[in-house]
């Protein structure tokens, strides 16, 4: 194999079988990850659960060798050996590759299998990620009794130093592992048969296309497609109506026929696509703004990220925190909008000032928009 077989390449497997075809045969065609871009260290200790770990299970072995995935097996092989605790233990076997946050060891030369989950409940995808890190580990020769996985406190509120046993949350999943252990090893079997095979398979298109990132593999997937495609109709259901018409040959949202079902909002939009024409609902536009009020308060504001470790006392994990604010006011349909604006001067706490200066700068009356 070109690259090794991970718990990334469960999830590709079920989300797409000719992007993982084409990663394995055609590595060219898929392009670096741009996620990569650069995060400052401070953010990135927002999202990182390492430390608190360690503050609970204490010192240990860290492993060292992070770049060579051949050197860092026998190290975490070598290390299992002697070592208690193994902090950031990997494995690479036959093709497999998985790593933990740490292994610690239990009875009868068995570890316990620990790993942190991101969220505030156990989520399917941490008993997939540590079933196939289970396998792959013993399948190496590290044998496990326990699996753990650490989430969030949904209760934790910060005041002060972050105690580690407050945040999080230590869920024994080993039985969930367990149920599902061997259809890992048959689905990593699936993955090998297909990776073998000499050609990709023919999939449907699909909103796993576009959804998060989209693939890297969407321009060659997508080549026949004209610009103007039948997945561009709005709604739901436009995967399915896409494909429909695409077993059809009907690629262009003009070729879809007049008798086709579509509902109510397609229909205006095919409609719109035949004539070249733009649909404006002046009626409800005129509804609208009928509502508003003077003066009008044209609001953007901006918020934290979604950060795991609170930064700030009186706060939870994953707690938005507004820091700016862009204001354009509008006295009356005579008059020219003035622009307010609030950002957050330093890394304090934010929350105060920012409201403090939007009510100074709101007034009693009017519509905020």
């Amino acid at each position: 194999l070109i690259a090794p077989i991970t718990k990334q390449t469960i999830k590709d497997f079920k989300r797409c079988k000719k992007y993982v075809w084409h990663k394995f045969n055609t590595p060219e065609l898929i392009l670096e990850d741009e996620k990569n871009f650069f995060i400052p260290d401070y953010l990135l200790e927002l999202f990182d659960l390492t430390n608190y770990i360690k503050q609970i299970h204490g010192i240990g072995y860290e492993t060292e060798n992070k770049e060579n995935l051949e050197l860092l097996t026998q190290e975490t092989l070598n290390a299992a050996k002697t070592q208690t605790i193994i902090y950031n233990p990997a494995v690479s076997f036959n093709g497999l590759y998985a790593k933990a946050n740490l292994i610690k060891r239990s009875r009868n030369s068995k570890f316990d299998l620990i790993c942190s989950g991101k969220s505030v409940k156990v989520k399917r995808r941490y008993i997939n990620d540590m079933a196939f890190t289970k396998f792959v580990f013993e399948s190496a020769g590290i044998l496990i009794k326990h699996a753990y996985v650490y989430t969030i406190n949904k209760r934790f509120i910060k005041n002060g130093k972050i105690n580690a046993d407050e945040l999080l949350v230590k869920n024994n999943i080993t039985e969930r592992v367990n149920e599902i252990y061997n259809k890992i090893k048959r689905q990593i079997d699936e993955i090998l048969t297909l990776i073998n095979q000499k050609e990709p398979p023919e999939i449907s298109f699909a909103a796993k296309c576009l959804s998060y990132n989209i693939c890297q593999l969407k321009d060659k997937c997508w080549e026949k497609l004209p610009d103007r495609n039948v997945f561009l109709l709005t709604g739901s259901d436009r995967w399915d109506i896409g494909n429909e018409l695409i077993n059809k040959n009907l690629y262009d949202l003009k070729d879809i026929p007049e008798d086709f079902p579509l509902n109510e909002k397609q229909k205006i939009q095919f409609d719109c696509e035949l004539s070249g024409r733009e649909h404006v609902d002046k009626t409800k536009i005129s509804e609208f703004i009928s509502t508003l009020k003077y003066p009008l308060y044209f609001l953007d504001f901006e918020a934290t990220a979604n950060m795991i470790i609170p930064v700030y006392d009186n706060t939870s994990s994953f707690q938005q925190i507004p820091y700016q604010f862009s204001l354009h006011i509008m006295e009356n349909n005579k008059s020219k909008e003035k622009h307010y604006y609030f950002i957050n001067p330093d890394q304090n706490d934010p929350r105060k000032r920012f409201i403090d200066k939007l009510i100074e700068l709101l007034g009693d009356t009017g519509s905020i928009v």
